[in-house]
């Protein structure tokens, strides 16, 4: 049995990574072939947001959280010793910025660092520390995985990595998208201490130093925090966003295509699930344009499942995505899907006129004719449904848990 170590920026944070993160670190951990461990820079909740399961040590390095840059060089020594004193045989990177701190310090050792990205290959090139060390963990680490095929393409075209590299999707979850812990600190997470007074980071519960890593392992029995769909809007036909209220995932064409959409549809309303720097922005949008009722928004739901399963249509309108979770839980949910066609993502999830609609990327006016069609045609709308299942198996939490198996069994021969 191998160890097999998550690296994360934060695992407890609830964004999509983690969420991807932690659903095949639980299921791996599920089949019992390796011991998973987590390892977050810092943790800056004492609950993660997402159910971790009971066997599945944490840790973390630090108390605040590093921005890239030098900061980064008092991390290198509190990583070599965690991986040395946990016996670490492969190392996972949740993020490709972290290879700049795994990559020094498993020279010399025998341990295996898998670079996972989670972006657009064309959003890495956006910024130079991103573009620099996408490049350098491409050239050094054992196994580079992506996420989309056109990234996998990027890799080989540009990268000239051509070995040790494969797509392996994101899991699309049916049923409840995954459990999200609750806040309260009621024996949800315990706190674990290493050792002896070493006085290399504290310890989790008290902030005592107690040991090398503060060591974190969660409790089977969390309570969920639920919440059901508002009253207002029982019984409604309505259109599903979610995700962050933030500027890469397309808040001002959010805006002005729901404008377009309600001013056409009386008889539906549009609800947005998320929050973010741009809740504000957008809730005077609605009140500006006369939406407050139709523009719903609902902040950050902790269970999508109710939404998803009475929602009429599903829109995307992000300027750029890996592989987007939200896309894929609407679809394993049977949701007709409306995204603009951006470089990676929604192409490799959507058929064109069969089970959703894409579109040239950020035309709102087109975007929002799509989904007015959908909208007035009960039949188009049900067949889109049905045909929802087309291309799905691909995202199938086994046969992901599959490959995952694959890439550890090649790097411990």
């Amino acid at each position: 049995m191998k160890r097999i170590c998550f690296f994360s920026g934060d695992i407890t944070r609830g964004g999509g990574t983690e969420s991807v993160a932690v659903l095949i670190a639980n299921g791996l951990a599920g089949q019992g072939k390796h011991e998973i461990l987590f390892l977050s820079l810092v943790e800056q909740q004492r609950t993660p947001a997402f159910y971790i399961r009971p066997e599945i040590r944490r840790y973390h390095l630090g108390e605040k959280w590093i921005q890239p840059g030098p900061g980064y060089l008092a991390v290198l020594p509190k990583l070599r010793r965690f991986l040395r004193e946990q016996r670490v045989d492969i190392l996972v990177d949740i993020d490709i910025v972290l290879d700049i701190l795994s990559l020094p310090v498993r020279r010399g050792t025998r341990i295996k660092v898998v670079s996972w990205g989670h972006f657009s290959f064309y959003f890495e090139q956006e910024s130079l520390y991103r573009r620099w060390i996408l490049r350098f963990g491409a050239k050094r680490a054992d196994y580079c995985i992506t996420i989309n095929e056109e990234n996998c393409r990027c890799y080989e075209q540009y990268l000239h990595r051509d070995k040790a590299l494969r797509t392996i999707y994101n899991p699309a979850v049916s049923g409840r998208r995954q459990d999200i812990v609750s806040g309260s600190e009621s024996g949800h997470a315990r706190d674990v201490a290493l050792g002896s007074e070493s006085g290399h980071v504290r310890d989790a519960a008290s902030g005592s130093e107690s040991g090398h890593a503060r060591d974190v392992a969660s409790d089977s029995g969390c309570s969920c925090v639920k919440k059901t769909v508002p009253e207002t809007v029982l019984g409604e036909r309505y259109i599903l966003w979610a995700g962050r209220l933030t500027e890469i995932k397309g808040v001002d064409y959010l805006a002005e295509t729901a404008e377009r959409v309600l001013k056409i549809l009386p008889g539906w309303k549009w609800l947005v699930a998320g929050d973010g720097e741009l809740q504000g922005w957008l809730e005077n949008f609605s009140r500006e344009h006369g939406l407050v009722d139709r523009l719903v928004l609902l902040g950050r739901v902790a269970d999508l499942e109710p939404y998803y399963k009475d929602a009429g249509i599903f829109v995307l309108t992000s300027h750029s995505e890996g592989l987007p979770m939200c896309l894929l839980e609407a679809k394993s949910h049977g949701l007709p899907c409306v995204s603009f066609d951006i470089r990676t993502g929604p192409g490799e999830i959507i058929r064109d006129g069969v089970n959703g609609y894409l579109v040239e990327p950020y035309d709102c006016g087109r975007l929002a004719e799509r989904i007015v069609k959908l909208a007035s045609d009960d039949s188009l709308r049900e067949q889109f449904a049905r045909d929802a299942v087309l291309d799905m198996e691909k995202f199938d939490l086994e046969c992901i848990l599959d490959s995952w198996n694959e890439v550890f069994e090649s790097l411990c021969r």
